[in-house]
């Protein structure tokens, strides 16, 4: 929405106000009655605003009925669906239709905390090792300005039991948000790893330990007031709007072949076919570990496919903050350009591919090549350096 302080207009994209705009001669430009963006922001971010609208675009099951008037564009008001997406596939590649529902997620997550009464999101992410669970969920968490902490769900034990308990991790969301109590009682909370608290020695159910971790997060996603801090100094937390997210990669139980293209939340029954009815994913995950109170609590289950080729080399390679970007900025730090060859990107795609460490390899990979090169790189200052899959080639 249109952010304000007491006499201030703000950007909704830059969040400078209207007066420091107006020192570097920019101005506010109108996106809505409460909305608004500055004229730097609107040319660099242009396509989180607008987008072609045509009724293509429309999913295969939605119809209009009635004369309607088409427009060649429409605008996306920042909160919006739509917006988040816009603004997320700028970091995440793949995923389309996991960005959609999540894009709806979370816009529906920032009507509630706004006092709109709206369903309350609780998510169950399914998908292999990097495949970008964490880093959806933290672009959607930074695109509604709302505060996310991820906790290691392996950690967690039953109250009566040594370890920590997941009331632990409100107050890990409290630290998360600077101790502020507001902020906390609206931020998200990512159980990850949760499929290591399904299933214990491979028993067909959970453990008492795991079933005792569920029941505990089944109260929290219900809602309630709960006590963190120690002695005289304890605060008490409402979760009443609190997001909850149980992510988990769920090798063992979910067959990873199956392509996003496919669908998403899709698991293999018994006898080893597709199953896309809702009451065989409920029978798949109840079977595995997850209690059936706190099953029925999930609004959407999102599984995350693998990503195609040409997804796979966007994803490290073009999308925002990748990591060629990231290690081509930290080479041009020390007076250096770095570029990979085609040979390179088809490497590095196919150890991707092959890896149980998913995008998250790249990183190492260009890591590993250029680190002996930037260890004199003052010999190579103004040189292009061109990564290889057997060499480095150094160009002036």
């Amino acid at each position: 929405m249109w952010q304000k302080s007491k006499d201030k207009k703000k950007c909704i994209a830059c969040n400078k106000s209207e007066s420091e705009l107006s020192q570097i001669g920019v101005s506010i430009s109108l996106v809505g009655k409460k909305m608004g963006i500055c004229d730097k922001c609107k040319k660099t971010n242009s396509n989180l605003y607008l987008e072609n609208s045509e009724e293509k675009d429309l999913p295969s099951n939605v119809s209009r009925i009635g004369s309607h008037k088409k427009k060649n564009y429409q605008r996306f008001y920042p909160g919006t669906p739509r917006f988040l997406y816009n603004k997320v596939d700028r970091f995440v590649s793949g995923h389309e239709k996991a960005k959609k529902i999540l894009s709806v997620a979370f816009s529906n997550h920032n009507k509630r905390i706004a006092g709109e009464n709206v369903p309350k999101e609780t998510i169950l992410l399914a998908g292999r090792t990097g495949m970008g669970k964490t880093l959806l969920l933290k672009s959607m968490a930074k695109a509604i300005e709302v505060k996310l902490t991820i906790v290691d769900s392996s950690s967690l034990t039953g109250a009566v039991w040594v370890g920590a308990d997941v009331q632990s991790a409100l107050e890990q969301l409290y630290i998360s948000c600077n101790k502020d109590l507001k902020s906390t009682q609206q931020g998200i909370i990512v159980f990850d790893e949760f499929d290591k608290k399904c299933q214990s020695n491979n028993q067909k159910h959970g453990s008492i330990d795991t079933v005792t971790v569920q029941e505990q997060l089944l109260k929290m996603i219900e809602g309630g007031k709960f006590l963190i801090g120690k002695d005289n100094n304890k605060i008490e937390i409402d979760t009443t709007n609190i997001m909850f997210v149980l992510s988990g990669s769920f090798e063992k139980q979910i067959d990873s072949t199956i392509k996003d293209t496919k669908g998403i939340g899709l698991v293999r029954d018994g006898r080893g076919k597709i199953c896309k009815k809702n009451n065989y994913e409920d029978d798949w995950f109840t079977n595995i570990g997850i209690i059936k109170e706190l099953l029925g609590r999930v609004s959407n289950i999102v599984r995350l496919g693998n990503l195609t080729k040409q997804e796979t080399v966007e994803a490290f390679t073009k999308k925002k903050d990748c990591a060629f970007e990231l290690y081509k900025n930290l080479c041009a730090s020390y007076g250096v350009t770095l570029e990979l060859s085609k040979s390179m990107i088809d490497h590095i795609s196919k150890e991707i591919t092959q890896s149980p460490l998913g995008v998250r390899v790249a990183a190492r990979i260009i890591s590993e090549r250029i680190h002996p090169i930037l260890f004199d790189a003052h010999i190579y200052i103004n040189e292009t350096i061109i990564l290889y899959p057997s060499k480095v080639q150094i160009k002036k």
